[in-house]
């Protein structure tokens, strides 16, 4: 009986292992005669992997009795599917449910059941049977048996869904597991609800949700942050009965689970831990990333995230294609759109993803294979050569190259009490910098420099943790968000952080950082009467704003005057920077500079975003252009890494090749279309 396991980035079948590229085929949403022409297109297309949700509501044949033979309709046979799977080779993500959504009425569940929410005890006794009827068909199939099927999805993308349950879940006027859950955190004390929520409950039946942050007042924000918890707990509760059922009933390989591209209704670690380490955002774009200014910074930022808590870094479902309705809002995705997704997700640091969907169905237009198993030429020679690419790359062994990490928190970040987008986040993006995300949580992939992006909030857990970060050598920078209170918004300041004297109007400043100053605009600054340690400096400069040369004396009057605007703090072996203002693009390269913290690659261009790999003496330089309009980018790589006088630089992508000394000149050209991307291979000679 072979081992099945996730290592090192990749799926493990006793001796075999396979990087996991694959792409879903709902096989019951086909003629089954089409199915062996699919998975050979499948096979042309270089995967060895594919995946398949498991519909409840369509294998249902009447109240708990399955069919999964085709007894009833060829499309319900399971058996045959993983059967014709096996005989090409495949290895197969199984994806059963109860819930798949995928499209679906009542999302995969059956009417007798879809009225319940999803820990409801009628929908746990309805979904196990269902369950077990799944496993008893299936196991046979289990890599673990000699099967196919190497890894097997517990539930999908759980959530409370509270808009629609809101009565059943107690958010509303009926008592439900809401208040259960408070009671539980609360550990019975209602005395201590009240003091933290300002109440005066004498039950915990009487509390009531306060569901959105729309009024930024104390007496809200406590209950808005315990139903925030509360949603987290649910849809992790999902998957932990979930994946301990599917185990109960004799699952042995890999269990996995996904959730959404945001972090409003799910905690990802939370969810991970619930499976066996392998977890990932289900990935949904406009075409090439056109839906606002923030979408490509927010889809990198949230793929790095994953990087700190799943073993296998992934896209579970990675889009490729619409389903109706969404096609609205996404646009057709061009050709030119999957080269940019798929270089920016390996860029962020994703090991592996599943096209969802490989293959169209009833209500799924645009993906490379149709559902005659006939190919659409102008996207089928695409993924073909990033299946190549991929493979080329091989991302699981790949180390990425940065100095740089940013801190927040998850909770923080999903109650949008400091705004959707942190304007950290935003400079790092513009700047063109790679970095990689410090969690708070574990502390789990900490760097030389870490960026603090939240607000004034924060655990005591977390605060000793990003406390301890310093103390063993690490160098914290925060800028005008202070985390001086923990997460009951009751002052907490574990830093020491010095809060300002004042806080001014901003304008035309020159910023001084050692030996260096760099002209900034901040729309508000910090101003320190005296400062723990040394303290960073800031001059009023003259404007070009100001012309008017009837005002010419008032405009000068201010010129020169100097701010103390932050510090630089020795804590422990390690240091505490404040710099008082918003951060800028500048303001993070210059800080990079003072602190020689090296960057290792970085555009002279604008919208481009680089990020440097290395496997054994060869490296990946991978680049993203973001802008609408092409760009010949001259790409600065730190030259201490390169230790040969000449390099092999292939591009992945268009097959042009040259060759460079880039130990000398550190400079790396590159020609990248608009809303495109590029992958150089950097070999020495």
């Amino acid at each position: 009986m072979p081992k099945v396991e996730i290592s090192q980035r990749r799926i493990r079948v006793g001796a075999e292992s396979r990087n996991l590229i694959s792409g879903e085929i709902h096989y019951w949403r086909l003629d089954a005669g089409v199915w062996s022409r699919v998975l050979d297109r499948a096979s042309e297309m270089g995967l060895d992997i594919v995946s398949t949700y498991v519909c409840w509501d369509f294998h249902e044949v009447a109240p708990g009795k399955l069919d999964f033979t085709g007894e009833t309709d060829p499309r319900r046979n399971l058996i045959r599917f993983l059967e014709l799977a096996k005989d090409r080779g495949f290895w197969v993500l199984l994806r059963p449910g109860p819930y798949i959504y995928a499209e679906w009425v009542n999302q995969g569940v059956p009417d007798r059941v879809a009225h319940l929410h999803r820990l409801h005890p009628e929908f746990l006794a309805a979904a196990e049977a269902y369950m077990a009827a799944v496993v008893a068909v299936i196991k046979p199939y289990l890599a673990s048996n000699g099967g196919p099927i190497v890894l097997f999805q517990a539930d999908n993308e759980p959530e409370p869904w509270p808009r629609f349950y809101a009565n059943q879940l107690g958010l509303e006027n009926t008592p439900g597991p809401f208040q259960r859950f408070l009671q539980d955190r609360y550990q019975g004390d209602i005395q201590a609800l009240n003091a933290c929520w300002e109440s005066n409950y004498t039950d915990f039946e009487q509390c009531r949700a306060v569901t959105s942050p729309a009024i930024l007042r104390r007496r809200y924000l406590n209950p808005y942050l315990d139903y925030r918890r509360f949603v987290y707990w649910y849809s992790s509760e999902i998957g932990r009965w979930a994946a301990r059922t599917y185990r109960a009933l004799g699952v042995d390989v890999p269990i996995y689970l996904n959730f959404y591209p945001m972090m409003s209704l799910q905690n990802w670690r939370d969810i991970e831990a619930a499976g066996d380490g392998m977890a990932g955002p289900d990935y949904y774009t406009q075409n090439a990333f056109r839906r606002d200014s923030w979408e490509h910074q927010e889809y990198l930022h949230l793929l790095r995230y994953t990087r700190t808590f799943s073993r296998l870094p992934s896209i579970p479902e990675f889009q490729a294609g619409s389903w109706h309705g969404w096609h609205y809002h996404s646009g057709v995705l061009t050709p030119g759109h999957y080269p940019m997704a798929a270089i920016s997700a390996l860029m962020a640091g994703i090991a592996g993803w599943n096209w969802y969907m490989l293959v169209n169905r009833d209500n799924w237009y645009m993906a490379p294979i149709n559902e005659w198993g006939r190919t659409r030429p102008e996207l089928f020679g695409v993924f073909q050569r990033l299946v190549s690419l991929y493979r080329t790359i091989d991302p699981p062994a790949l180390e990425k190259l940065t100095e740089t990490a940013i801190a927040f928190d998850i909770l923080d970040r999903s109650s949008e009490i400091g705004g959707f987008s942190d304007p950290v986040l935003t400079a790092v993006y513009q700047a063109g910098l790679d970095y990689e995300c410090f969690d708070l949580a574990t502390g789990q992939l900490p760097k030389p420099l870490v960026l603090y992006a939240g607000s004034e909030q924060m655990s005591r857990d977390n605060q000793s943790r990003l406390r301890q970060y310093v103390m063993e050598g690490g160098c914290l920078v925060l800028f005008d968000r202070l985390p001086v209170e923990d997460d009951a918004f009751t002052p907490l300041n574990l830093l020491d952080i010095k809060a300002p004297d004042r806080v001014l109007a901003g304008g035309s400043l020159e910023l001084f950082l050692g030996d260096e100053s760099l002209a900034v605009d901040p729309g508000w600054f910090f101003d320190y009467h005296t400062v723990p340690g040394e303290p960073i400096l800031a001059e009023r400069r003259q404007s070009n704003d100001y012309q008017a040369e009837e005002g010419m004396i008032q405009f000068h009057l201010q010129i020169g005057q100097r701010y103390t605007i932050g510090y630089r703090q020795s804590v422990g072996d390690g240091q505490v920077i404040v710099l008082g203002m918003p951060p800028s693009p500048e303001s993070i390269l210059a800080l990079h500079h003072w602190l020689d913290v090296p960057i290792y690659c970085h555009a002279r261009g604008t919208m481009i975003q680089t990020t440097l790999f290395q496997r054994d003496e060869t490296f990946f330089l991978l680049v993203v252009n973001n802008s609408e309009v092409d760009q010949d980018a001259c790409i600065t790589v730190h030259s201490v890494l390169f230790q040969h006088t000449a390099y092999r630089v292939e591009d992945l992508w268009n097959g042009q090749i040259t060759t460079l000394d880039i130990q000398t000149t550190g400079i790396v050209p590159v020609h990248v279309s608009a809303k495109q991307g590029s992958v150089l291979q950097l070999k020495p000679i």
